[in-house]
């Protein structure tokens, strides 16, 4: 009884914690946007905003072009897993879909801090989630905004393609925890040193979408590092 007092106490905090964030646009920003958009419907490359460069910063972009940056870095990565090499042959449309929200939604309302921090201080996240922390709760806060008005993107699909497309997402989602970095890149290169790998098995298409996600994410993790040192070298 104690524990399901304290989760609901933590769900309370949380909730509260959502609402007072943006938790979807304004609609004034969304009016606005749709107007540029008009106008200008072209998302620029990525050697346009320059955004794999040491040098990239993002003081010099308006709001617009700040919201095309953030599409364009995400599409890139997920564009790079799905469409390069064998990917685009074993990944179904599902699967897809579900990678494309993924890699827009995996780090949705990030409190700044990682799954250490939230559970030695004890925090409302904490309380509720186990393991992966953070990762759960963004994968929450995708289904929150795909249930909200206006929003529905998967709608459309039967109950079975529903299912299919949030078991990828969630499993996709909750992959991005650094934590599980090794455990996954053992698992996958026993898998294919081992000859056995099969794509047409649930179980090691799993492991292998799981796998690309992680590595992206660590990539993306190792560079944000690099370009904090060299930031930092750069002010002594």
């Amino acid at each position: 009884m104690y524990e399901k007092a304290v989760r609901a106490m933590a769900k309370q905090r949380v909730a509260l914690d959502v609402l007072s964030y943006h938790a979807a646009a304004p609609q004034e920003d969304v009016d606005r946007f749709k107007v540029r958009a008009q106008t200008d419907l072209n998302i620029p490359s990525s050697q346009q905003y320059d955004l794999y460069s040491y040098d990239f910063n993002d003081f010099h972009l308006d709001d617009n072009d700040t919201l095309k940056a953030c599409i364009r870095i995400h599409f890139d990565d997920v564009s790079f897993t799905l469409q390069d090499g064998e990917m685009k042959n074993i990944l179904g449309a599902l699967e897809t879909l579900a990678l494309l929200v993924g890699c827009l939604c995996h780090d949705l309302d990030h409190r700044g801090t990682n799954n250490q921090f939230q559970i030695k201080t004890m925090s409302p996240l904490a309380q509720l989630y186990s393991t992966s922390v953070m990762e759960h709760h963004h994968f929450d806060q995708c289904i929150m905004i795909l249930n909200t008005k206006g929003s529905e993107i998967l709608s459309n699909l039967t109950q079975e393609q529903y299912e299919r497309v949030l078991q990828v997402l969630e499993s996709a989602i909750l992959a991005t925890d650094l934590a599980l970095y090794f455990r996954y890149r053992g698992e996958f290169f026993n898998l294919v040193d081992s000859e056995q790998a099969d794509w047409s098995i649930d179980e090691h298409r799993n492991l292998l979408r799981n796998w690309q996600v992680l590595a992206d994410e660590k990539n993306k993790s190792e560079r944000d590092e690099d370009d904090h040192e060299n930031h930092n070298k750069e002010d002594h």
